[in-house]
Parts: structure tokens; C-alpha cells; sequence
């Protein structure tokens, strides 16, 4: 069975508007093993918006809980990199450094190596740097994108065609940028997303989707 608690701490849940606590986090896994789950997988991921060290250190903090719930069963701790998407109230966000991720995943696997019974999966830093920059790429990217379908690296590709990875994955964007994907209209207002990253930031629950007929997000207009 798998449980996606997604950060170690209640507050970084609450930015991404995910309103449950470790404690639920806890009894959920509790139950799990009481019900002959010999596994339970937890699924993280590391560089959520205003991520510090004490919230990568609470993950290893919330999977030490659970692994001596049922000492003899066995935790898999699947960890990934967050990357802002267009259409979301992230988009503005800036993705965390590559570097500053490796070093996380690098003190989960030493934190998760002491501990057993408990395996650790973990997504490349570099791999998901390709993916931030192609979420919220441009056509300036076309080239690099034929570049490496012709067996260039992604670095080289980069360099080559002018290319900043930094540009589209780890800049924070102001308010009034102009995405390349505003001209596609997918119904939710560029408004309504701004708001809900504005909510998260302040670490306020955002209401669900209402069944009916909703003006909130402009989806259903």
C-alpha cells in the first residue's frame, strides 16, 4: 500500500494544500501493518515551495516513526524532486538548485542506510532539472530538443544552443510574467492560479471542486 504524506512536515503540506498531518500519517501506516500489509510505501518529494532543512530532516524523522511501528515489516521511501508545471498555482515558482537537491537525497540515503528494514527510492536531481526546463519551456528549446534526439547530452545541447537552464527551472517569476503557455486556454484563469499560490505561501486551505455548476476557478464557466 502506498501513502503519499509528500513532505515531512505538517506546514510544507499545508503550503501544497494537502491537508493531512504526520500523525494521520502515522495511523494510517499503523493500520496498514495491523491489516497484514507486509509493505507500506511512503512517497516524498524533496524541494516543495519554501523547503528548508528541517523539513528534509522531518522526512527521515516520519519514516523512523513508521519503521519501528512493525520493525519486522518493511518501508519503502520513494523520494522525488518537485518541478512547478504550467497550469498550476507553482508555475511562478522557482525549482529548487540541482545541487542543493543532491545533497538532500545524499542525507536521506545516509540517514536511510542506518535504518533497516527500510529501502530508498530515489528520482535523478539531474534528470529532473531536464524535466523543469522542458515543463515550462519555450520554442527557443526546439533546437535543443532535435539536438539531443540526435544523441547529444542535455548539458551540451544547453551550451550549444544558448540555452539557461536556469532561466525556465529555478527562476521565480513575478506576478505579471507572460508565460509561453498563456495563449492556450485551458479555462482556468492565470488570476484564480495566482490566487491559490498566494493561499498556499500563506499556508490557507483552499477549497475543493464543488459538484454543480461553480464560477471559482473559471473551469466551469
Amino acid at each position: 500500500i502506498t501513502i503519499a504524506p509528500e513532505s515531512g512536515t505538517d506546514r510544507l503540506r499545508r503550503i501544497i494544500n494537502k491537508q493531512i498531518t504526520g500523525r494521520e500519517v502515522r495511523q494510517a501506516a499503523r493500520i496498514a501493518f495491523e491489516g497484514g500489509f507486509r509493505r507500506v510505501k511512503l512517497y516524498f518529494m524533496l524541494g516543495l515551495p519554501t523547503e528548508g532543512p528541517e523539513d528534509v530532516d522531518a522526512i527521515r524523522t516520519l519514516v523512523e516513526e513508521i519503521a519501528v511501528l512493525h520493525p519486522w515489516e518493511k518501508v519503502i521511501v520513494s523520494v522525488s524532486c518537485f518541478v512547478p508545471k504550467p497550469w498550476t498555482p507553482f508555475e511562478w515558482c522557482g525549482m529548487k538548485e540541482e545541487r542543493d537537491l543532491s545533497k538532500d537525497m545524499e542525507r536521506l540515503r545516509s540517514a536511510f542506510s542506518r535504518i533497516k528494514r527500510v529501502e530508498l527510492l530515489r528520482e535523478s536531481p539531474r534528470e529532473a532539472l531536464v524535466q523543469g526546463v522542458l515543463a515550462r519551456g519555450d520554442r527557443r528549446l526546439a533546437g535543443v530538443i532535435e539536438a539531443v534526439s540526435k544523441g547529444m547530452n542535455w548539458r551540451q545541447a544547453w551550451r550549444e544552443g544558448g540555452i539557461d537552464p536556469g532561466f525556465y527551472a529555478t527562476r521565480e517569476r513575478p506576478e505579471d510574467e507572460v508565460f509561453p503557455w498563456d495563449h492556450i486556454d485551458l479555462g482556468i484563469s492565470k488570476k484564480h492560479l495566482w490566487h491559490e499560490y498566494e493561499l498556499g505561501l500563506a499556508e490557507a486551505s483552499s477549497a475543493a471542486c464543488v459538484v454543480g455548476p461553480c464560477r471559482r476557478c473559471g473551469v466551469c464557466r
